[in-house]
């Protein structure tokens, strides 16, 4: 639908909502076996640097002509403050994400995975603006407006698909410790290429994460590796019983290809005070 140079008229989450959203990813690709939590999930897939629901799509061409829509619709709110103070009132509610869903029929075989987004006050902003682009003279050719929904990701290579309903497939429940994620929002933009704000309604907000995903991929990443033990070395070389042995036992439990089997050769039937006084 109008290409990947469409413009979108959207409402930016808050950061908390965006470091929930990049959570939600991590938990994704940790489920699907073909896209894993490692170094190697950001050459798979794309993350946007923000995160904004999706409301509406336009035709690029209408805007970027002198005659374009945005000009049209910027001229109309000019001459129309009565409009603009009206959608300035709006723009603003809840938002609620239940779930997320996908354009095939699995997250496998899908080209874009989503967030489907729950709200009456988006309803209710569509229908404003399907108003105010009829009085501007706007034909309804040139826009289209989309279930709310968040891109979560997009494979490599591949773009956002805009001609196609939104709708939840499964549950947030399965993917994050809670049933729903609901966050107020104050701000609608008008985003053009490569998400940027070329319009926007209300308070400043640009919907960024904390971190950019890849950090957030390194961390989940060196979340998932085994915790170190630590050993108590000092009372096993103090020990009166075991100091003979405490270099060759040191020597075992830090070989990565050595283990307790090998471990319990050495020791025997002493395995057990030797791990006590370790853990001591």
């Amino acid at each position: 639908m109008f290409g990947a140079d469409a413009y979108v008229l959207g409402v930016p989450v808050d950061q908390k909502t965006a470091d929930k959203l990049n959570e939600l990813i991590i938990s994704i690709a940790r489920q699907e076996p073909s896209l894993g939590v490692a170094k190697d999930l950001t050459k798979k897939i794309v993350v946007k640097p923000e995160f904004h629901v999706t409301l509406g799509v336009f035709h690029p061409g209408v805007f970027q002509s002198n005659k374009g829509l945005f000009k049209h619709l910027l001229n109309f709110l000019r001459t129309h403050p009565g409009a603009y103070a009206e959608l300035k009132k709006l723009f603003n509610g809840k938002c609620t994400i239940k779930g997320i869903g996908f354009d095939k029929h699995d997250v496998k075989s899908s080209d874009v995975v989503w967030a489907a987004v729950e709200s009456s006050e988006v309803h209710a902003i569509r229908v404003k603006v399907h108003e105010i682009l009829g009085l501007a003279g706007i034909e309804d050719s040139s826009f289209i407006f989309t279930n709310p929904h968040i891109t979560l990701l997009m494979k490599s290579g591949k773009g956002d698909v805009h001609d196609i309903g939104k709708p939840l497939k499964l549950p947030l429940h399965g993917f994050l410790d809670e049933r729903s994620i609901d966050f107020d929002f104050e701000t609608t933009n008008f985003y053009g290429k490569h998400s940027k704000v070329v319009a926007s309604f209300g308070r400043e907000c640009d919907g960024k994460p904390s971190d950019k995903f890849k950090k957030v991929l390194t961390d989940a990443i060196n979340a998932d590796k085994p915790k170190e033990v630590e050993y108590n070395w000092g009372a096993l070389f103090k020990s009166a019983d075991f100091r003979a042995q405490a270099k060759e036992i040191k020597t075992i439990l830090t070989d990565p290809d050595k283990g307790a089997k090998e471990l319990a050769k050495l020791l025997g039937k002493d395995m057990g005070a030797v791990m006590k006084l370790l853990k001591s």
